[in-house]
Order: C-alpha cells, then structure tokens, then sequence
C-alpha cells in the first residue's frame, strides 16, 4: 500500500536525493531532483510519462522534493546565523559582499514568501516555529500550483 511505500520512498530514494541538501537545496536548478520524485510516482501508481505530473502528486500527497531541500536550506542557514559565533561569517560577508550562498538564501526566503526578510530579523523566531511556517508555506504553495495545473488541464 500507500503507507509502505512512502516509508520505502523516504528511507531509500528520498534520503539519497536530499544528502547535503542543507548546502546545494537553495539552488535554482532542482528540476531533475523533482523529475526522479514525480517518476517514483508514476512508478508505483502503474501510470506512464505522459501522465499529467501533477496528477501524479496529488495522488501521491507528497511534498515536492524541490520544497523539502529548500526547507533544509533554510534552517541549516538560520542555525549557522543564529550561531553564537558567527562574526567570522559575518566579516566574510562585508568583505566580499553576497556570495552564491547567500544569494541561494535570499531566492529561498522569497520563494516561501519572506521576500525582503533579511534572514537576522527571523532571530526572534524558535527554530521549532520556523520549521512549521515552513513546511505550512512549502504546501500552500504546492496545493497553489496543484489548482493551477488542473485548471490547465481541465481533463484531471
């Protein structure tokens, strides 16, 4: 059933897709990572490519893997901010302006919403908070794209 292969997805492909993702999860180009997720899908459902993705995942009900790196991104980020010895970083960042990193940050935080949050003004937040804002904004957003691809193709 459903149940066994979620835990089979999460403990054997979804575990390998994510590996590092607090580092590279912020990056533009997470496409092929969501194809392998929406093909597993399509797999276990006995359906072919041609089959509307977002059939696929509304069937399966699971976060897009694309969303589940970002999140890690995030608060791997915020706990190395909030980290009681951050002024190295910090100086880093005034030396040499925005890195890549930080510009993968910025892009994130916008994607969930949060554009022009600076990530220091998130301080007055429990990690344990912004994990559930998070994973709430990260399915909003999904269930937001879901609708707009049946409305596209009016036949789901």
């Amino acid at each position: 059933g459903r149940g066994s292969f979620t835990r089979m997805w999460e403990s054997l492909v979804q575990s390998v897709l994510l590996y590092a993702a607090e580092i590279w999860g912020c990056s533009k180009k997470l496409g092929p990572v969501e194809q392998i997720q929406v093909r597993t899908g399509r797999i276990f459902l006995g359906v072919n490519r041609r089959h509307p993705k977002v059939s696929v995942q509304i069937e399966m009900d699971m976060l897009p893997i694309q969303w589940e790196a970002r999140r890690r991104c995030i608060m791997f980020w915020m706990k190395v901010l909030r980290m009681a010895d951050t002024g190295w970083l910090l100086r880093m960042i005034a030396m040499r302006g925005k890195g890549g990193w930080l510009k993968d940050l910025e892009f994130c935080l916008d994607l969930f919403g949060w554009m022009g949050v600076r990530p220091e003004e998130l301080d007055r937040i429990t990690m344990t908070e912004m994990e559930a804002m998070l994973s709430e904004i990260a399915w909003r957003n999904v269930k937001l794209g879901w609708e707009a691809g049946i409305q596209k193709r009016s036949k789901l």
